[in-house]
């Protein structure tokens, strides 16, 4: 009898396991769906910046963004030190396999792609279009 419910522990545990999984994915798609609403609704602008206030890294990056807006390449800056939905944007965007888990952050609403940390201005550029 008790090799029954062992077995029957071991089963309930796989099927746990698996559907634990499955809805992981769907709630991760589910996330970046709503965000990307969410994006279309807030940024008109589809070429997105995150960075904080006081990070060096991020100054680094908003000289380029700078340059490039001279140029003709208009990037929206995104604030998420100082801003809590701005931050869970940019968590719900970031939520790949390969996550950056920081800032500075590029999202491009267009063709999806990013860039995590700094990047060189032609980087950028190519991330751009």
């Amino acid at each position: 009898m008790s090799q029954f419910f062992k077995n029957l522990t071991n089963k309930i545990k796989n099927i746990v396991s698996n559907n634990s999984q499955s809805l992981k994915d769907e709630n991760i798609l589910l996330a970046k769906q709503q965000a990307e609403s969410t994006l279309a609704q807030l940024y008109t602008n589809p070429l997105l910046f995150f960075y904080g206030d006081g990070c060096e890294h991020c100054k680094n990056e908003e000289a380029i963004v700078k340059v490039l807006a001279i140029e003709g390449v208009s990037i929206q800056k995104i604030e998420v030190w100082n801003n809590k939905e701005n931050d869970i944007l940019l968590e719900k965007l970031d939520c790949r396999e390969d996550n950056c888990g920081g800032i500075p952050f590029f999202y491009n609403q267009k063709n999806k792609k990013t860039i995590c940390g700094e990047a060189t201005k032609e980087e950028v550029i190519e991330w751009a279009k």
